[in-house]
């Protein structure tokens, strides 16, 4: 089961990193592991460093907005001072947390982008 749930995430992740590609963004890293989690996808475009939470629900009654936990913002935050400690050339662009929240209702995919879920960084 856990498998599956990987290989969806895997896939709604790519989709994800093409749409954005659309958008002007390049990869920086996919699916960035440290001690506190994963962060799904790493963009830049020009100077800014987009850090995506890439979601994907079927069509509900719950908001898919609702799938990103104060805690997960937190590891999300710490994830990414990991990052600048690791890579710390990225130190010197604007740092954007956004999330690409994708629904699926009846096989219709539509995209959202919310920039800035975390706030200033």
């Amino acid at each position: 089961m856990e498998e599956n749930k990987r290989v969806v995430g895997n896939s709604f992740e790519e989709k994800a990193q093409n749409y954005l590609e659309n958008l002007g963004f390049q990869i920086v890293f996919k699916n960035f592991y440290t001690p506190y989690g994963e962060l799904d996808l790493v963009m830049k475009k020009d100077n800014l460093l987009s850090i995506v939470e890439v979601k994907y629900r079927k069509k509900t009654d719950i908001s898919i907005f609702q799938s990103i936990t104060k805690n997960k913002l937190k590891n999300i935050e710490k994830s990414i001072r990991f990052l600048l400690t690791k890579y710390p050339k990225y130190g010197y662009f604007d740092i954007r947390v956004d999330a690409c929240l994708i629904e699926d209702e009846n096989s219709v995919l539509t995209y959202h982008i919310v920039e800035n879920i975390l706030g200033d960084f």
